[in-house]
């Protein structure tokens, strides 16, 4: 089988937060949401479709700096992640393949 590849597809902003929802106060700061989809995923036929959520300066850093996230659409990208208190925790991403010249 194949190596799954994932790709950036699209993103959106998700506004700052700070408020209270179901008696708990919760701040959030403003995020990038990345739409990113897989493919020749292990026991899955066809695309896996997610979301990666990134606090815009984290964002920005993953882009050189720049707030212009329309160039990375359709960029192949690798989630490296570590394992925390026995869950996965996203630790770095990483651009493998620059999306084709138009």
């Amino acid at each position: 089988m194949a190596n799954s590849t994932t790709k950036i597809v699209g993103w959106t902003k998700k506004k700052a937060f700070d408020g209270v929802i179901d008696g708990r106060h919760i701040v959030s700061p403003e995020k990038v949401v990345f739409h990113i989809e897989t493919t020749n995923v292990k026991d899955h036929h066809g695309t896996a479709v997610d979301t990666l959520k990134l606090p815009v300066e984290n964002a920005m850093h993953f882009n050189g700096g720049s707030d212009n996230f329309d160039k990375l659409i359709g960029c192949y990208i690798r989630l490296d992640y570590q394992l925390v208190n026995g869950k996965p925790q996203l630790i770095d991403i990483t651009i493998v393949d620059e999306k084709p010249a138009k």
